[in-house]
C-alpha cells in the first residue's frame, strides 16, 4: 500500500512539471535560415583600409508579418570590420529608410504611399524612417521589428539589408554575416556569405579580335582591361609593351590624328566617374595616353578620380592603337604580342594580331546537288579571302570560269563577311556566259582588315551529258589561281542491263536482257518524251514492256511507241517525280542487220536532235547533239562481213537466202530487158558491202574492201573501181525502192553470178 501511494505521488509531480514545459514544447518552429536569408547581390572587393561601399545586399523574408511585432535578431559581422565613429563614439549605423545609404548599413523597406511591390515590408514595420541602431564594438547590432502598419498583413513579406560604409581592415577571404535569434522570435538563426575579399588585385585583359596586318602596318582592335573586384587598380601607370621583334608603336602625329582616333574609353563603374567617356592620345593632365622614349612602350596614367570614386568594378578599353611593321623581321603567320602590366593589375601577355603577307586565297563553302540538262540551278558558295588588307588591288580582276557543258544563269551576290571596308565589287559576264569577271573599283581596296568575300546565290544551266563535280577555274590579274567545287552534278538518268547477251547478225527477234533506267535525283526526267536509240545496224523487233518499279514517276503507257524505222523507243513522261524513280524495260527483242559492226551493242539516251525532251530542258546549239548516257545491251559475235558469201534471190519473192539463212526483203526482184533487178539495200547486205545513196545526184555507191561500184539512176554507164563499164540496162527506182542490175554489181565486187531458169533463181557466190 505504501509503495502504491508513493508511485501515485511521483506521477503527480511529473504531471505538474510537464505543465510548465508545455508552452515551450508547442512554440512554432522558426523558419529555416536558408529560406529567410538570401544574398541577392554579392561583393568582390580588395582588402585594404578605408571605408568602402561594399554593395552587398541580403534579402530577409518574414513568414508571417502579423506575428513579427517585437521579434528580435542580432546581426553579427566579422570582428576585423570597423565602422564610421567606432570605437571612439557611438555609431550612427545602421539606419532604416526607403533607399540605401552609401556610407552606412541600411535596412530598406517600402516607403509609405510608394509604388513598391506590396510584398515588401514597410519602413514603419521596420521601426520607422531614420531610426538608428548601435553597432557594438564586437561588430554586431540588434534589430527589433515594430508593429505592422495599418492594413499590412500576409506571409513571406521581405525587406533588404545593404552593407555599405565598412572598413575591412585588410581582412581577406569570405565575407560572412551571422544572424542570431532568441526563442519566440519570428527570425531564424543562420550564416550567409555576402562576398569575398583578396589582398592582391585581379584583372582580366582581352583583345576583341586578332586582326591580320600586312607590311604597311595598321591599327589593333579593342584591348580591354576589366577589374574583377572593386578597387583593384591603384594610382599609377599601365604599360602596354610590344614584345614581338619587328613591330613597334606608330608614334607619328599623322597616325595619331587619323580617324578613327586612338584612345581610351571608360566602362562599368568608371563610365559614370569620368566626364565624357573618352580621352584621346593627346597629352593631358589626367588620364592621358602618352608615348615613352621607347617605341615599344605605350603608357596610360590612371586618373586619380577613378580610384577615389569607384565603389564597383570598372573597365578600361584601348581602341585603334597603331603599329608599324618591319616585314624583313617577320614571316607570314607570326603572332604579334603585347604585355600589359602596372597599377596593381594582373600582368598579362595578349596575342593582339597576326602578320599576314599580301595575298588572296579561295576556299570552298557549301556544295549543292544539281541535275544534268536542267536550267537555272543554284550552286554552292565559295569565298575569296585577303590575307592582309589591300591584297586585292583596285582595278585588278578575278575570273571564275565554268567548264564546257555549263554556263552561268543568275549573277548571284557578293557579301563581305567581316568588317572590311573593301569597296563594292563589280561583276561582268562574257558573251559565252561561262565566265564572270570581278573587279575592285578604283580607290576601293580594303584599308582596315583583310576582306572575306562570299560568292552566293549563283545559278547555272547544264548540258545533258555533264556529270560529276562542277569546278570553277580561277584566274585574272589579282593573282588568284586554282579550282573550287561548287556543285555535284547528278545524271538525269542512267541505263543498266540485267544481262549482256550475244547477238548474231542477220537474225530477227533476238532476246536481250531487261533494261533499267534510274533517275539520278528526283525530277531527273522532265515531263516530255524520253527517246532511247539503238546503234546503227539494229532495230526493235517489237515494242517492249515499260513499267515504273520504284518512285512516283508517271509515264503514259498508251503512247509508248517505236519510231524512225523502229530504231527508237519513245517513252512519254506524264509527270515528274518527287522521289528518284526507276523504269524497267522488259520483254526486249531486236533484229540485227548484216551490216552491223562487231562488238558491243549500245542503247543510247537520245539527244535534243533525236526529239528527246525529257533530259534537256531547252535547246542549246552547243548541246543539242549531246546524249545523257548509254549502256551496252548486247554483243555482236558474228563478223559484219565474210570473205565467202552465198546469196540467192527468187524472181517475184521477197525471201532471200544468205549463207543458209532466210532474210525477208521489203521488195521482190524482177526481170526487165533480160536483166535481173534486186533491191540495192539487200544486195549490198548479202554481199557484206556498204551501200551509200546520194539523193541529189541519184547515185548509188557500193563498197567492199578495195572494190567500188558506182551507178547512177537512168545511166547505162557504171564506174567499177574507177573505170567506166558499159551496161545494157540502167538502174531505176521502182515503188520507191532503188533497184540495181544484180550481175553488174556482183561481178564488179568480184562475185560470180549464176542463173537457174527453172527455179527463176539468181545465185551469187
Amino acid at each position: 500500500m505504501l509503495k502504491h501511494k508513493r508511485l501515485i505521488g511521483i506521477i503527480a509531480t511529473l504531471a505538474i512539471c510537464l505543465s510548465f514545459l508545455a508552452p515551450a514544447l508547442y512554440t512554432p518552429a522558426p523558419a529555416l535560415a536558408a529560406d529567410m536569408y538570401s544574398v541577392v547581390k554579392t561583393a568582390t572587393v580588395s582588402a585594404g583600409t578605408g571605408f568602402k561601399d561594399i554593395g552587398a545586399v541580403v534579402k530577409v523574408v518574414i513568414p508571417d508579418i502579423t506575428l513579427a511585432s517585437a521579434s528580435r535578431v542580432t546581426v553579427s559581422m566579422p570582428s576585423e570590420w570597423s565602422f564610421p565613429g567606432l570605437p571612439a563614439t557611438v555609431a550612427t549605423t545602421p539606419v532604416i529608410g526607403a533607399t540605401p545609404a552609401t556610407s552606412q548599413i541600411t535596412l530598406v523597406g517600402a516607403a509609405a504611399g510608394s509604388a513598391t511591390d506590396d510584398s515588401q515590408i514597410s519602413v514603419a514595420a521596420l521601426g520607422g524612417a531614420g531610426k538608428n541602431f548601435t553597432i557594438n564594438s564586437n561588430s554586431t547590432f540588434d534589430f527589433i521589428m515594430a508593429a505592422p502598419a495599418a492594413g499590412e498583413s500576409g506571409a513571406n513579406k521581405y525587406f533588404y539589408i545593404y552593407f555599405n560604409g565598412i572598413n575591412l581592415n585588410n581582412m581577406t577571404g569570405d565575407l560572412k554575416v551571422t544572424f542570431f535569434a532568441p526563442n519566440g522570435s519570428i527570425f531564424s538563426t543562420g550564416v550567409v556569405t555576402i562576398g569575398s575579399s583578396s589582398r592582391s588585385g585581379a584583372t582580366l585583359a582581352s583583345i576583341k579580335e586578332q586582326k591580320e596586318i600586312g607590311a604597311e602596318g595598321g591599327k589593333l582592335d579593342i584591348i580591354s582591361i576589366s577589374e574583377l573586384q572593386t578597387d583593384t587598380f591603384v594610382n599609377g601607370t599601365i604599360t602596354l609593351k610590344i614584345l614581338t621583334k619587328g613591330v613597334t608603336w606608330d608614334k607619328t602625329a599623322a597616325t595619331l590624328n587619323a580617324a578613327p582616333a586612338a584612345g581610351v574609353a571608360y566602362g562599368w563603374d568608371f563610365a559614370g566617374i569620368i566626364a565624357g567617356n573618352a580621352t584621346g592620345l593627346a597629352p593631358a593632365t589626367s588620364g592621358a595616353v602618352a608615348w615613352t622614349n621607347s617605341d615599344k612602350n605605350l603608357e596610360f596614367t590612371i586618373p586619380p578620380a577613378l580610384i577615389a570614386g569607384a565603389d564597383e568594378p570598372g573597365r578600361l578599353s584601348f581602341a585603334n592603337l597603331p603599329i608599324l611593321i618591319d616585314e624583313g623581321e617577320l614571316e607570314a603567320g607570326d603572332v604579334i604580342q603585347v604585355k600589359i602590366s602596372g597599377a596593381d593589375m594582373t600582368t598579362t601577355t595578349l596575342d593582339v594580331a597576326k602578320y599576314a603577307a599580301y595575298g588572296l586565297s579561295v576556299a570552298e563553302g557549301t556544295s549543292k546537288d544539281v541535275i544534268a540538262g536542267k536550267l537555272d540551278q543554284e550552286v554552292g558558295t565559295f569565298t575569296i579571302q585577303e590575307s592582309a588588307f589591300g591584297s586585292w588591288i583596285a582595278g585588278r580582276t578575278i575570273k571564275v570560269t565554268l567548264p564546257n557543258g555549263a554556263v552561268w544563269r543568275d549573277e548571284g551576290d557578293l557579301d563581305v563577311l567581316n568588317d572590311s571596308d573593301i569597296g563594292v565589287i563589280t561583276k561582268a559576264k562574257n558573251a559565252d556566259n561561262d565566265c564572270y569577271t570581278f573587279t575592285v573599283p578604283a580607290a576601293g581596296a580594303s584599308t582596315n582588315s583583310g576582306a572575306k568575300i562570299e560568292f552566293n546565290d549563283f545559278s547555272v544551266d547544264l548540258a545533258p551529258d555533264f556529270v560529276g563535280p562542277l569546278e570553277l577555274k580561277l584566274s585574272g590579274s589579282a593573282g588568284v589561281t586554282g579550282t573550287v567545287k561548287i556543285a555535284d552534278v547528278k545524271p538525269a538518268v542512267t541505263i543498266s542491263v540485267s544481262e549482256t547477251k550475244n547477238v548474231n547478225l542477220g537474225q530477227a527477234n533476238q532476246v536481250i536482257g531487261d533494261i533499267t533506267l534510274t533517275e539520278g535525283a528526283a525530277e531527273g526526267l522532265l515531263d516530255n518524251d524520253l527517246v532511247l536509240v539503238l546503234d546503227d545496224g539494229y532495230r526493235w523487233a517489237k515494242t517492249p514492256t515499260v513499267k515504273v518499279t520504284e518512285g512516283n514517276l508517271d509515264i503514259d503507257q498508251t503512247a509508248i511507241k517505236l519510231s524512225n524505222s523502229d530504231t527508237e523507243l519513245v517513252i512519254p513522261i506524264d509527270s515528274e517525280s518527287s522521289v528518284a524513280s526507276k523504269i524497267v524495260i522488259s520483254d526486249c527483242a531486236i533484229d540485227a542487220f548484216r551490216t552491223a559492226p562487231e562488238g558491243g551493242i549500245n542503247l543510247t539516251v537520245g539527244s535534243w536532235n533525236d526529239g528527246n525532251r525529257a533530259v534537256q530542258e531547252a535547246a542549246n546549239a552547243d548541246w543539242n547533239d549531246k546524249s545523257a548516257g548509254k549502256a551496252a545491251i548486247g554483243i555482236c559475235v558474228t563478223p559484219a562481213a565474210t570473205t565467202s558469201s552465198n546469196a540467192s534471190f527468187y524472181i517475184g519473192s521477197t525471201i532471200m537466202n544468205v549463207n543458209g539463212s532466210n532474210v525477208v526483203m521489203d521488195a521482190s526482184p524482177y526481170i526487165k530487158a533480160g536483166r535481173t533487178y534486186v533491191p540495192v539495200r539487200y544486195l549490198g547486205d548479202a554481199l557484206g558491202a556498204t551501200t551509200a545513196w546520194d539523193a541529189a545526184t541519184q547515185t548509188v555507191t557500193v563498197t567492199k574492201g578495195d572494190k567500188t561500184v558506182v551507178l547512177v539512176i537512168g545511166s547505162k554507164t557504171a564506174k567499177v573501181n574507177g573505170a567506166d563499164v558499159a551496161m545494157d540496162v540502167a538502174p531505176e527506182i521502182t515503188g520507191g525502192r532503188t533497184m540495181l542490175p544484180a550481175r553488174y554489181v556482183a561481178e564488179g565486187l568480184g562475185y560470180t553470178v549464176g542463173w537457174n531458169a527453172s527455179l527463176q533463181q539468181v545465185v551469187i557466190q
